[in-house]
Formats: structure tokens, C-alpha cells, sequence
């Protein structure tokens, strides 16, 4: 970190300028950490005051000087990166008494790990000029390479040369791409430290998902036993389980119609007990009158004022994803084919981790990733095959010469938040460059 005099210390908190201060102590956390962290923001644009919210925990290892730097986006879009911290892979998890427990798989065990909210409008990030809050994939993917420059050069210099890896989920399956190319474009430092990244359940997108997605997630419905076989076979006997990247209105309503007969549920997991947010097959067998979930329990802790005080953030109404009327997200890439063609074409020692919750449903369901994989021009090295964990089944696994894909056993769109233990061998594994 760099030294500031009392007066800069002073400034920076008032103005919420463009950097970060060590977290001395975090309300509700009782047991001592070994790791350093720090919070704050880094500013994008000066003249609007663009500034984007991150938190940066140091690796809980002797090594933490040198391991790498683990960057996680959040999706979305518009949805933050502390989910990542609070509820999947960070050091602390908020319980329902307001205090913090010890996350014992948090992935700063292994790596120092930086959660950046993005795009202003997110979380605790913010602008001064509202217009700032109508913004797409290029221009979160210019705001995101601008942090990451001022990060290491003039935040945390002593990083600059660590291995970096780019993670995320779901949305962030286009944010990250992009995000990778302009580095590889216009970022001579971080090209060169630049190892991989690695994405959950991602948002890819392709002609041939495009063309037959919603008859693929029909299938889905069925096969998982959330439809009768009458209604698929009436969906797959109709015109609209023909390929068409324009579907009829007439098969959109049919669609429609087969949602709702499903009822309510959770699309990012089959198996979520939908009171506590929690994913199990024994969901019905409790009653949890007045339950509160892993998203209650962070928004409450989000939004206490000594938390904020505490994590240097500007007085906010925190929420997991932009709720404000004024954040309003332009989708600009609609396959991301492309984007990992010039990834792979023009940088073809990056590792890619590409992995997908096999429960995730309706949100990024495997299925479609697995279909829009194959337009990649890539050759298999390994074939399908599960891996194990503790003996375990814990997913499949299949190499390619560009990319790893990996399926990971009963977890949901948040892969380390429904399997931690499998997520985390997962991540450690391919960290290493270890076969699953």
C-alpha cells in the first residue's frame, strides 16, 4: 500500500477517491485472522467520480507475497461481487446473529483473492453523473480493465508481478472475455502476468442456442421431471421445437405457459430449500417458520452502518443487485464465440476453466454451455470422465487443447456456495495446472 499523510487519509475518506485502506476489524468477527485485507475505491473516471467498490483479501499463506491474484466478478448483470465473498468462497460467512463465521474452504487459503463490484451502479460502487448508470458490456469491460491497471500500479505495486487469474459466474461469462482481450490489447503489464481465468456456469450464448434454446430447456423441464410427458410431447410435435432464432409470439406464450405450470422454483437449483437458500434433498422435511436466508443474513450485515464504516464504503443501501430504476444494463455481444476465438488465437497459453453446476436448471443450465462449447474450433485431449473427490464422484471432466470443461455433482448456479468442498478441490486443482 502506498503511505498517505493524515490529511490524505482524511481526503480520501470525505471524497471516496481512488483508494483502498487496510480492514483494522470487522463488527461480529470474533476469532483472529492471519491475512491482511483491505476495502475501498478505485476511481475510473475522474471527471464524473466513476468509482468502483472493491475488497481485496491477502492469501492466508506464508507465500501470500507471491501467490497469485485471483480477480472474481460477479453477474448478473448488475449483481456484486460480495455475494462471491459472503456466500461462496470468501473467509467469512454472516450468520443469522450478525456475527461472522470462518469460512474453513475460503479460496485466499490458497491465493490472495480481489472482489471487484462492477459496474457503477453496483453494490457499494457509485458515479456522480447518473448517466453513468446506463452502461453495456464495452464499457464495463473499459471501467474493468482501467481498475485492474490502477490496482497494481499505484494501489498494490508489490502484486504487479504475481500470476493473475480472472474468475467469475453466470454473467460474468461475458464480462470476462471481454475483460481478457483488452487486456491482451492494450495492457502490456498485465498480458504478461495474465495465467487464465476461469468461469461458473457462464453466460455464453451461440447461433445454435439461439436457434433451439428454448426447446432445450423443455427438455430439460422433462427429464428432470418438472413437466408431464403430454406437454413435451405437444412441445416437441409443434412448430416450435423447430431451430428458429426468431420464435413466434404464438411459441413464446407456449413457453410461457409451460413456466408457469411448473410453479415456483429455484432455477438456479433444483434442489433449493427455498426458505433458507440452502440446497437439499430433505427440503420438505423441516418447517422453518420465520426463517431467515444466506441473503437475508448479508444484506443485514451489508447494511449495518459500523460495517460500512468499517470497510471504508460511502453510506449505501447495499444490494446484491442493482435494484435502483437508474442502473439500466445494454446486452452487446450476443455470442461470446467470437471473443474466445480471438482468446485462444491470439494467446493460446492462457488456461481456461469452464464449469457448470449440473442442478442449475433454468439459469445457465449445463446443456446449453456444453452446446455453444462445441462452435469453438478446439481439439479434445481428454475424454469425458468423472473426477472424485474423497473417493466421490464429484462431477465429469473433458480437456481440450484450449479449454477444461467441468461438471460439478448437485451444485446449483453458485457452484462453491451448493459444493464447497468439490468447488474448492476443483479450483485448487486446475490453479496448479493438476488434472481433476
Amino acid at each position: 500500500m502506498k503511505i498517505f499523510n493524515v490529511l490524505g487519509v482524511i481526503l480520501a475518506f470525505f471524497c471516496f477517491t481512488s483508494w483502498g485502506l487496510p480492514i483494522t476489524s470487522l463488527p461480529g468477527l470474533s476469532s483472529n485472522i492471519s491475512f491482511a485485507q483491505y476495502s475501498g475505491y478505485i476511481t475510473v473516471d475522474r471527471a464524473s467520480n466513476r468509482s468502483l467498490f472493491y475488497w481485496f483479501v491477502e492469501s492466508q499463506q506464508s507465500t501470500a507475497k507471491t501467490d497469485p491474484v485471483v480477480v472474481w466478478f460477479q453477474g448478473g448483470p448488475g449483481c456484486s461481487s460480495l455475494i462471491g465473498l459472503f456466500t461462496e468462497h470468501g473467509p467469512f460467512v454472516p450468520n443469522s446473529k450478525g456475527d461472522l463465521d470462518l469460512n474453513p474452504l475460503s479460496w485466499n487459503r490458497l491465493v490472495n483473492v480481489l472482489y471487484v463490484e462492477a459496474p457503477a451502479g453496483v453494490g457499494f460502487s457509485f458515479s456522480d453523473n447518473p448517466g453513468d448508470y446506463d452502461t453495456n458490456d464495452t464499457l464495463t469491460a473499459a471501467d474493468n480493465l482501467i481498475f485492474l491497471e490502477l490496482f497494481f500500479s499505484e494501489e498494490f505495486p508489490q502484486y504487479q508481478k504475481n500470476d493473475l487469474w480472472i474468475t467469475g459466474e453466470s454473467y460474468a461469462g461475458e464480462y470476462i472475455p471481454q475483460l481478457v482481450q483488452n487486456i491482451l490489447n492494450e495492457s502490456q503489464v498485465l498480458s504478461q502476468t495474465l495465467k487464465g481465468f476461469m468461469i461458473g456456469n457462464p453466460v455464453i450464448d451461440c447461433i445454435a442456442v439461439q436457434e433451439s434454446g428454448n426447446t432445450i430447456q423443455v427438455q430439460l423441464f422433462f427429464w428432470h421431471g418438472l413437466i408431464p410427458f403430454v406437454l413435451y410431447q405437444q412441445w416437441m410435435q409443434s412448430n416450435c421445437s423447430e431451430p428458429n432464432i426468431n420464435p413466434s409470439q404464438e411459441c413464446l406464450s407456449f413457453f410461457n405457459d409451460i413456466n408457469k405450470i411448473i410453479g415456483f422454483y429455484d432455477p438456479d437449483n433444483l434442489y433449493t430449500d427455498n426458505c433458507t437458500g440452502n440446497a437439499t434433498l430433505d427440503a420438505t422435511a423441516t418447517q422453518n417458520p420465520g426463517c431467515v436466508s444466506f441473503e437475508d443474513n448479508l444484506d443485514a450485515y451489508l447494511n449495518r452502518a459500523d460495517v460500512q464504516t468499517a470497510i471504508h464504503a460511502k453510506p449505501t443501501l447495499w444490494q446484491e443487485c442493482a435494484g435502483s430504476p437508474a442502473f439500466n444494463y445494454t446486452f452487446t455481444s450476443p455470442s461470446m464465440i467470437p471473443w474466445y476465438d480471438y482468446i485462444f488465437s491470439k494467446a493460446p497459453h492462457i488456461r481456461v476453466l469452464i464449469y457448470s453446476g449440473d442442478v442449475d436448471i433454468a439459469t445457465v443450465p449445463h446443456a446449453l454451455t456444453q452446446i455453444c462449447l462445441q462452435e469453438l474450433k478446439s481439439t479434445q485431449l481428454s475424454a469425458w470422465r468423472p473426477w472424485f473427490v474423497n473417493g466421490q464422484t464429484a462431477g465429469y471432466v473433458e480437456v481440450h487443447d484450449k479449454y477444461t470443461y467441468a461438471t460439478v455433482k448437485g451444485a446449483g448456479h453458485e457452484v462453491p456456495t451448493y459444493q464447497p468442498w468439490s468447488a474448492y478441490n476443483m479450483f485448487q486443482r486446475f490453479l496448479n495446472n493438476q488434472p481433476l
